[in-house]
């Protein structure tokens, strides 16, 4: 297997997929007792991975729905009517007696359906918000029938589901798939999405529709030891040998573990030595790390230019190591800001996902802008 296919850009599957053996079991089971799962963890921490993973492995049908680039309801009805065909597709067969006992639902929806042997079609007629609301009941009921008539357990999984918390009317769109969900037998929901806060206030406020529809996974970093193992076993394919204590730890120092990152790092340390006789030592991580934060200066610099001054002075400080303490007067002096804005700063971080508590500490999600603001703040702030 390649280094590329091995520690993958985008999804990893298959044997790029590094242990969770105990979510995948859970998901898993899950799914096949027709039971919901929300899957919450920042961008780029392998949720979608996991959910495509699990799913394979439950050997039931699944469609993915992707509603990161959604922009409004039609949009979002849209993806939703497109994932509920395709799905509809992988189950259906296509017989005069499946589209009698679907008539009654085909006929309810502003919607054009053909079901042949070439698949299912179809064209939305939506134009208000009461049709987008109306369509998407009918089409997860539609899909519960059908799967209902085949006796088919199936799975959608809707991918980035907090920008439907975005919209002004999430409510309704929230409130009929409850609706919906609640009655299922054989279909499931698997939601997932990277906006911690927003999907809190959409599944765990007792005000909202979904409050306490779902199971749900707060998605961590992978364990160490299971990433020594991952990568040693493809350490020894390349080289014979495993790479070496200290070459670990200096990954799991830079990287922090973060999924994304630990990836991009190995691909570095495998495009660079995967044609040697020998692993590369410890002493040289360091560079190979500095070069791909450098590659990824312009997206991190679009990421940090989103916040305000305090903001970026509070990311300055975590990435110096000031992780406790930040409104204490000798930190408040050198910074310039008074403990009123220092907090209302941390709560803003905190909300928009930039940073987290970890063991009572702040740290910066993305180890790659800890390694920049590092790199040009550098003293800038001292305890």
């Amino acid at each position: 297997m390649h280094y590329t296919l091995k520690f993958p850009k985008k999804f990893a599957i298959n044997a790029a997929f590094c242990n969770r053996d105990k979510l995948r079991k859970s998901i898993i089971e899950s799914v096949k007792t027709a039971q919901h799962i929300l899957i919450i963890a920042p961008r780029r921490y392998g949720k979608s991975s996991l959910g495509l993973i699990s799913l394979q492995e439950a050997k039931i049908p699944f469609e993915r729905i992707d509603l990161f680039m959604a922009i409004d309801e039609h949009s979002i009805n849209t993806a939703i009517a497109n994932g509920i065909k395709t799905l509809i597709s992988k189950v259906a067969t296509p017989s005069t007696l499946i589209i009698k006992k679907l008539s009654a639902y085909i006929r309810s929806l502003r919607v054009n359906w053909s079901i042949g042997i070439n698949g299912v079609s179809l064209q939305l007629h939506e134009n208000q918000t009461d049709d987008v609301i109306n369509n998407i009941r009918n089409l997860l009921l539609f899909l519960e029938e059908t799967l209902k008539i085949h006796k088919q357990k199936a799975v959608l999984f809707i991918d980035e589901f907090q920008e439907i918390g975005k919209l002004g009317i999430s409510k309704s769109i929230e409130a009929v798939i409850r609706n919906v969900a609640e009655g299922t037998e054989y279909l499931s929901f698997i939601f997932s999405g990277s906006h911690r806060h927003l999907l809190s206030m959409m599944f765990d406020d007792d005000n909202r529709p979904l409050y306490n529809l779902c199971d749900r996974i707060n998605l961590q970093r992978i364990a160490a030891k299971h990433y020594v193992k991952f990568i040693g076993d493809y350490a020894k394919q390349t080289w014979k040998q495993d790479l070496s204590k200290e070459v670990y730890d200096k990954i799991f120092l830079l990287t922090e573990r973060h999924p994304n990152h630990m990836n991009a790092l190995c691909r570095q340390i495998w495009s660079q030595y995967h044609t040697k006789k020998n692993p590369p030592k410890a002493d040289v991580i360091d560079a190979l790390w500095d070069d791909y934060v450098d590659q990824t200066l312009d997206q991190t610099a679009d990421k940090l230019n989103k916040v305000n001054l305090s903001q970026k002075k509070v990311l300055i400080s975590i990435a110096n190591g000031i992780t406790t303490l930040l409104t204490s007067k000798h930190i408040l002096a050198q910074l310039n800001l008074s403990s009123g804005a220092i907090t209302k700063a941390v709560n803003i971080l905190l909300k928009e996902d930039f940073i987290e508590y970890k063991n009572n500490e702040l740290r910066i999600i993305n180890p790659v802008h800890t390694a920049a603001l590092r790199k040009f703040y550098s003293g800038y702030v001292t305890r």
